[in-house]
């Protein structure tokens, strides 16, 4: 389908999606109950999901680029293999979703909820994580690239050997994440409690950072 604007509620967006579209582009379907729907292998491009619940939607595989679903519900939604690239997803909720080998890219994440997620090899690059929810993900020996975490929860987090560049943890909560074999020196750490920096322990950092997290705990650097 072409580039032409569309305003749709779910009947309509139905009958669009039986026509078998490969791409779609343009559409805008907010606040609309678009739960259990089939999804799957369509791009979807600049289009507009806002306030939409697709809970049990099935998105395997699907590509959305330049898309807004702010607000929108995926709570147990399978979206394995699908890619989101300049996207906006602020305040979206994951819950219980079916997210291996997911790509973020380039998205806005703000207040986002991964709570209980099937996550395996799932990714984000140059993502803002603001204050999202990411309890117990796995990062385990993967490349976290140009990501925002700044106080979001990262609690139960497995960063083990994983590689931070250009990221941000000011303000996050590290309780019982796992940094052992982690290189943070691409990261702002931010000013850590003694508990948090303890979480650390095993992780490389540079000498600047190692001076910075002394001074946060009340040690004087000569």
């Amino acid at each position: 389908m072409g580039d032409k604007d569309l305003t749709l509620n779910r009947e309509g967006f139905e009958d669009l999606l039986k026509q078998s579209p490969r791409e779609l582009s343009g559409l805008t379907v907010v606040n609309e109950d678009l739960a259990k729907l089939d999804l799957s292998d369509v791009i979807f491009k600049n289009c507009d999901f806002s306030g939409s619940d697709l809970s049990r939607a099935s998105l395997e595989e699907a590509r959305f680029s330049g898309c807004k679903a702010y607000s929108a519900k995926f709570k147990y939604a399978n979206a394995d293999e699908s890619e989101f690239t300049n996207c906006n997803l602020a305040l979206t909720d994951w819950e219980g979703a079916h997210l291996s080998a997911v790509s973020f890219k380039g998205c806005k994440l703000t207040g986002a909820n991964f709570l209980n997620t099937h996550n395996l090899g799932m990714n984000f690059e140059e993502c803002v994580l603001v204050g999202a929810n990411l309890k117990k993900l796995s990062f385990h020996k993967t490349a976290v690239l140009r990501n925002d975490f700044s106080d979001a929860d990262l609690g139960g987090v497995d960063f083990s050997e994983a590689v931070f560049e250009d990221c941000n943890l000011r303000g996050a909560s590290l309780r019982h994440a796992k940094f052992q074999g982690a290189d943070l020196r691409g990261c702002d750490l931010g000013s850590l409690s003694l508990t948090d920096a303890a979480v650390l322990k095993g992780a490389t950092v540079s000498k600047v950072q190692a001076t910075e997290l002394l001074r946060a705990l009340g040690i004087l650097v000569r």
